[in-house]
């Protein structure tokens, strides 16, 4: 609260009208929005036509709650193959990955989450974390403020990646 720093959000389908005007102010307030599928499945299990529905499923929910469609995707689980690869070009969807796994997914501690970002980060990083748990929540301040005092600027992934090229995979600048 108060920190006013910008953040790539990347939303799962069912997530993105709960509550109604969460997203409208996410975006206004200057934060990017990105796919991450419907259903959170693993796509590289799935058929092309299956991927492209989960794509096109969550960026239409996206559109009608914010008024534009995403321009990048973050693949669950990082799972990606030839058929994601073709499908997210075909779409006009970068697909972003991560250069700092703090694993606050698995291991939910606050500490413990702050202290891996900290040492993780670099350079042209991309940080991953899930605002799903308290504890990632919980960790965002000290975050901000142990990355600030590291000498960073905290960006949106647009922001630090620039043009990117629909298909490719980025987890860094």
């Amino acid at each position: 609260a108060g920190h006013r720093v910008p953040a790539t959000f990347f939303l799962i389908g069912p997530t993105v009208g709960s509550p109604p005007d969460a997203l409208r102010r996410v975006a206004a307030a200057g934060h990017q929005v990105g796919s991450h599928t419907y259903s959170h499945a693993d796509l590289s299990k799935l058929s092309r036509r299956q991927i492209a529905q989960e794509l096109t499923s969550t960026n239409e929910a996206i559109r009608k709650a914010v008024g534009f469609r995403p321009t990048t995707m973050r693949p669950p689980y990082g799972a990606s193959d030839a058929d994601v690869t073709a499908e997210t070009k075909r779409l006009g969807l970068p697909q972003i990955r991560w250069s700092v796994d703090p694993y606050d997914w698995r291991d939910r501690n606050t500490g413990l989450v702050t202290r891996r970002v900290l040492a993780g980060a670099r350079p042209g990083g991309i940080v991953l974390m899930h605002d799903i748990h308290e504890t990632t929540v919980a960790a965002v301040p000290a975050i901000i403020d142990g990355l600030k005092k590291q000498g960073y600027t905290l960006v949106r992934v647009d922001q630090l990646l620039g043009q990117m090229k629909p298909g490719q995979s980025y987890s860094q600048r």
